[in-house]
């Protein structure tokens, strides 16, 4: 991540003048925000959850994807009819 955020700067230093049209701060920023969010899944307790639960962490995270779904699709339905 620290990395790319330097990529970045150096690319406003040297490069900019040259192709201001250039797309690599859009990709610089997309790498980072994914190392950024891979980072927070051990953090989260996603890949190494707490032992002292008593349901298992894949159907926990199994049980949350299929709530997330339900309630996106349930409220993307009531704004399709909202709207007409």
């Amino acid at each position: 991540m620290i990395a790319c955020l330097i990529a970045i700067l150096i690319s406003f230093i040297l490069f900019e003048a040259d192709n201001p049209e250039s797309s690599f701060v859009f990709l610089a920023e997309t790498v980072a925000l994914v190392a950024f969010g891979v980072s927070w899944l051990p953090k989260g307790g996603t890949l190494y959850p707490d032992r002292k639960t008593y349901i298992k962490a894949g159907e926990i995270s199994f049980l949350f994807c299929v709530y997330s779904i339900l309630k996106y699709s349930l409220l993307w339905s009531k704004l399709v009819k909202f709207m007409g």
